[in-house]
């Protein structure tokens, strides 16, 4: 096979491509703990940002001196006042949280009661306790 002059071959081979690489090309390993860019690339929410400028600003309709987001707040609380059920489920998540589900996990203790011959009250009372433990981790 004919190869064109300067073109590298691989020394095991003897053919084109593949081969380990020209050392001239080839750069260091990194130091432990060194990195090209250790902050990584930069976090950019486009939409966001310009939200936060947005609400930053002042207001142009209603009383001088407020900003956008005083205004929406305003907004928000009269709806909430009005009755509107969107506001109010809105604010009431936002100051309590959502709602907590309750969960009846009786029918699978008295499956498992039944599945290894247990009672169902120690083994129900013994789920509570471990329940009851990882709600104070």
């Amino acid at each position: 096979m004919a190869t064109k002059p300067g073109a590298s071959t691989s020394i095991r081979t003897g053919k084109r491509g593949g081969g380990p690489g020209r050392p001239e090309n080839l750069r260091p390993p990194w130091k432990k703990g060194e990195a090209p860019n250790p902050s990584g690339r930069a976090k950019r929410k486009p939409i966001t940002d310009e939200i936060k400028a947005q609400l930053e600003q002042a207001c142009r309709a209603g009383p001088a001196g407020r900003t956008n987001l005083q205004a929406g707040v305003q907004k928000l609380m009269d709806q909430f006042v009005g009755g509107e059920p969107h506001a109010q489920k809105l604010v009431l998540e936002y100051v309590e949280g959502p709602p907590t589900q309750r969960i009846d996990f009786r029918g699978e203790v008295e499956r498992l009661a039944d599945e290894y011959g247990m009672p169902f009250d120690e083994l129900y009372q013994r789920t509570l306790r471990v329940l009851e433990g990882s709600k104070a981790s």
